[in-house]
């Protein structure tokens, strides 16, 4: 479910804004790893830092455009057969 939330918020917001940038405060280590794992998936750059004792993650499209796969992570996950629980 964490991933279908970020795939919702992540995919749109490049979708509209290939060059922009999407900044998360995100102060769960495990929420900041999904994040990773989803970008990394959808071919984009992510990278954690700390400002002002805050976790924060930014992503960024290094492309023209921003075309998503056809499968998503989420739906790779599913496709796992229970090998991997639902995140």
């Amino acid at each position: 479910e964490r991933i279908n939330w970020f795939e919702d918020d992540v995919i749109p917001f490049f979708k509209e804004n290939p060059d922009s940038v999407y900044l998360r405060d995100l102060t769960n280590g495990f929420d900041r790893m999904l994040l990773h794992a989803v970008c990394q998936y959808l071919n984009l750059i992510s990278k954690s830092f700390t400002r002002d004792g805050e976790r924060y993650t930014q992503v960024e499209n290094r492309r023209m455009e921003f075309i998503p796969p056809i499968m998503l992570l989420s739906e790779y996950v599913k496709t796992m057969n229970g090998t991997v629980k639902d995140v």
